[in-house]
């Protein structure tokens, strides 16, 4: 049995000085560890949950790491130091393996006193024993630290074969809340939600007043959509032609192939572009050639541009420019060209 027995101590006693050295240096992984792992929000509206980031807030240093809670401390050093010493005493007297029941809970039972004279007030003064009658937590307003959550988690860093660290503990670490659903798995509740008890909706703690009144489907009845209106496209009205009655208002003159009334300055975009006397817009790119009309159907001629001209010999559109030159030597109707071309 004693050839078990040392391998056994050495190996807890090793693994005790990784969590902390004997002179009190406890690394600062191990202690936000400890705190991530044992800090809660008591007063939750959905119940305690766990609160890990009080990990972040560790002040100190490897000797004296310890967390503020209001006016009190929390000591994370001086506790775990405490813990592990009374864990090495312990180890030392111990004679047999396997270590009966009676001892693990002995020992279970001085770690939570450690845990709870490991708190001290706003002057520094340590409790003899902080938070009695509170079921294993050190509360601290909205927030507790759960006792066997932190000595369990040193129990955690004693990784052995032949450890079963404080196994017949009692375990008083609660579940946090979770709404139950019919025929469905626990859904997790998002903090600050809570679980109507009629309609079993999660809705936010600050509207659970408001959605009983209102809205629970379950107290209210089912509230039926409302159909939105149909919107029926409005007829688009035809434009209206004027007549010998209409009177057009100043700078309106009526498009010569739709009988719009239009503005001057736009006629010429209307024409090109949005009338609809003709089946396709005029483009200012040369046109195909199209055929005569017949007798029953004559083109409506477009309206001169800003610059064009007609010849009063031939009837063609140019440039206002170039009508001298057209009518000295180009214009097959000048009244001297053609008579040259009789005589000949």
């Amino acid at each position: 049995m004693s050839e078990k027995l040392k391998p056994w101590r050495d190996e807890l006693l090793r693994r005790l000085d990784e969590v902390c050295s004997r002179d009190g240096r406890v690394p600062r992984h191990v202690a936000e560890n400890l705190v991530a792992g044992s800090a809660w929000w008591e007063s939750h509206p959905a119940g305690p949950v766990r609160a890990p980031k009080h990990a972040d807030r560790l002040d100190g240093g490897e000797r004296n790491w310890s967390v503020e809670f209001g006016a009190n401390t929390f000591l994370v050093s001086a506790a775990v130091h405490d813990c592990c010493q009374c864990i090495r005493q312990w180890i030392q007297q111990q004679q047999v393996l396997p270590v009966p029941v009676k001892s693990w809970e002995r020992l279970g039972g001085e770690l939570t006193s450690i845990v709870r004279g490991s708190v001290a007030n706003y002057r520094g003064d340590t409790y003899s024993g902080y938070g009695h009658g509170t079921k294993g937590k050190l509360i601290f307003g909205a927030q507790a630290i759960y006792v066997n959550d932190f000595v369990g988690g040193i129990a955690g860093y004693l990784k052995t074969p032949a450890l079963h660290t404080f196994q017949k503990r009692r375990p008083t670490t609660p579940t946090p809340t979770t709404p139950r659903t019919k025929g469905k798995a626990k859904v997790p509740l998002i903090p600050g939600r809570v679980i109507c008890p009629h309609c079993q909706a999660g809705v936010n703690a600050s509207n659970l007043d408001s959605h009983l009144r209102e809205r629970c489907p379950k107290l209210h009845g089912k509230v039926k959509p409302v159909a939105a209106p149909k919107v029926s496209k409005q007829a688009v009205k035809p434009p209206v032609k004027p007549t010998l009655t209409t009177k057009l208002g100043p700078g309106i003159v009526v498009c010569p192939r739709c009988q719009i009334p239009v503005k001057a300055e736009h006629l010429k975009t209307h024409l090109a572009k949005t009338c609809t006397g003709c089946s396709t817009p005029v483009s200012r790119e040369r046109a195909a050639p199209v055929a005569a009309a017949s007798p029953a159907q004559h083109p409506i001629p477009r309206p001169l541009g800003k610059n064009e001209v007609v010849c009063p010999w031939c009837d063609t559109r140019m440039n206002k420019a170039t009508l001298p030159s057209h009518q000295s030597d180009r214009c097959p109707k000048r009244p001297s060209l053609s008579a040259k071309i009789s005589e000949g």
